[in-house]
């Protein structure tokens, strides 16, 4: 990791910033859940160095502004002397623009993102403000930061297309935002993590049990136990299916690749594939001691549903 991130990560450790703001929401299209962002502030996970989506949009986001500029024929400013924050913002309410132009007398922050042409739908026709949620609610943030009265998103669509947005500040959201920041900033303070979202995240948080400590179920578990089990026998017969209609298929396809179209279009190949893995059986013969110096014991928490006729 490059000392110029490890020290953006640091800055960012220091408070909530716009692209932890969708997390936080549990908007649609956020990045990561508030547990992964709670767990990147207090310091439980270490930050990765950067994916290549980011580095490319890093490395655009130069030229995302220069189109930006000539199509809005505005001046571009970028770097550390960032407008002045409103004291009335709390100090966890942190964050790094990319960019702002000024208009009216005002700072008015500019996003650059790079988009796949994958996620065109997305994003409406420039001049709009039909862009993915969790831009906008990154956008606003940057709006309540400058206090301004909107704020623009740049674009280049899958490397096709450049547009921009314009966004309006509206004050509920930011409303919203300022209420779940401070909510979620407390449980940083105080070390404690978030609900988890996800039933792996569950056995993050709740890593461990006291052995032989059980609930009461009320009705709202057997609800749920009785649902999970009913899904259980609904996945058991559909993979059954499954078998049979593949066993259908080999039997057809012998020893030919697959199966074609009458287009050429391919409908499934059947093709032998080889791996190469480590043979721990014939290594804790052959060399016991070089076996138990690479073993790794490791534990996490397994729900196991009882099925109704089985014996708890």
């Amino acid at each position: 990791m490059s000392t110029d991130r490890a020290q953006f990560l640091a800055e960012r450790r220091k408070g909530i910033g716009g692209s932890d703001m969708p997390s936080i929401l549990k908007v649609p299209g956020a990045f990561l859940t508030p547990l992964e962002v709670w767990q990147s502030k207090v310091g439980a996970v270490l930050d990765d160095d950067e994916t290549y989506q980011q580095k490319r949009g890093t490395f655009l986001e130069p030229f995302v502004l220069r189109c930006f500029e000539e199509q809005r024929g505005v001046t571009v400013m970028r770097g550390d002397n960032t407008p002045p924050r409103p004291a009335a913002l709390p100090s966890w309410w942190i964050g790094s623009l990319d960019a702002w132009v000024v208009e009216d007398g005002k700072v008015i922050p500019v996003e650059a993102k790079t988009a796949s042409w994958r996620k065109m739908k997305l994003w409406g026709e420039t001049g709009t403000d039909q862009v993915p949620l969790a831009y906008v609610v990154q956008v606003m943030h940057y709006i309540a930061l400058c206090d301004a009265p909107y704020g623009y998103v740049a674009v280049d669509l899958g490397g096709d297309e450049f547009r921009f947005y314009k966004v309006m500040r509206d004050q509920a959201v930011i409303d919203l935002m300022l209420a779940e920041g401070a909510k979620f900033w407390q449980l940083v303070q105080d070390g404690t993590p978030p609900e988890p979202t996800t039933s792996s995240e569950a056995n993050i948080v709740w890593a461990n049990h006291e052995p032989g400590e059980y609930l009461v179920a009320d009705g709202q578990i057997r609800a749920l136990v009785r649902a999970i089990n009913e899904h259980k026998a609904e996945e058991k017969a559909h993979a059954e299916l499954r078998e049979k209609m593949e066993l259908e298929l080999k039997k057809l396809t012998q020893d030919r690749e697959g199966a074609k179209d009458q287009d050429g279009t391919v409908l499934y190949t059947w093709k032998t594939q080889e791996s190469t893995r480590i043979d721990t059986t014939a290594l804790k013969k052959a060399m016991p001691e070089v076996a138990e110096q690479f073993q790794k014991t490791s534990s996490t928490r397994v729900l196991r549903v009882k099925d109704q006729k089985e014996e708890a």
